[in-house]
């Protein structure tokens, strides 16, 4: 249904907004090793920014990247919900998100909607997978260190995507707290780390940005 109704409503112009062309000249700046984004969605600009420098820009590309986001978020999302739900309520979901104008535009512009909508769907998948019910102990890292390496590069992207992408870190310690499970709370920060600290590093000795510069 979002790859018929995302092509019939498919549009291959840049949009009159502002945000959709910013992302293409940061990602564009970046690709030249002119600057390093500097506007929000800074992990979205240089996901374009590498797809340029690798294969040049194409503008439709760009477009049909969204509406791929965006079956990818109705794939995971379905995995993440098909057991933890009623048949009914995830397809009546689907269903309505489907068929969403204002969800289907994004599926043919460059702003990080999609993307961030794809991640979200990934967040619930890892999720979904069995870590909420990772022991308390040290050890069960040994089981479970995917997980947690996948949770914290979706977490870092999530993040550096959109600062709403704190939430999705706040909401893991919380649960891990109410379940009083503090270790998983300190593998999950670690596993965040372990993607950010060299992102950090990078921008600052590569491109000398500070921070949490945007």
């Amino acid at each position: 249904m979002v790859l018929v109704l995302g092509g019939l409503l498919f549009d291959p112009l840049v949009s009159e907004a502002g945000d959709d062309s910013s992302y293409l000249l940061e990602a564009m700046k970046f690709s030249r090793g002119e600057a390093f984004p500097g506007f929000h969605g800074m992990f979205y600009s240089l996901m374009i920014g590498v797809l340029i420098r690798l294969f040049g820009f194409n503008l439709v590309f760009f477009k049909l990247l969204s509406l791929v986001f965006l079956l990818a978020h109705q794939t995971f999302f379905y995995l993440s919900f098909r057991k933890k739900v009623s048949p009914f309520l995830l397809s009546s979901a689907l269903l309505i998100s489907s068929v969403s104008s204002g969800l289907l535009y994004f599926g043919s512009h460059t702003y990080t909607e999609a993307f961030f909508m794809f991640l979200q769907a990934s967040f619930f998948y890892i999720l979904s997978l069995g870590f909420l019910e990772v022991p308390g102990n040290f050890k069960h890292v040994r089981n479970y260190w995917k997980y947690y390496l996948s949770l914290g590069a979706v977490l870092f992207i999530m993040t550096t995507t959109r600062n709403l992408g704190l939430v999705a870190i706040l909401t893991v310690v919380i649960y891990f707290l109410i379940q009083k499970k503090y270790v998983p709370i300190l593998y999950t920060l670690v596993s965040y780390l372990v993607f950010n600290l060299p992102y950090t590093l990078y921008k600052k000795l590569v491109w000398n940005t500070e921070g949490s510069e945007m």
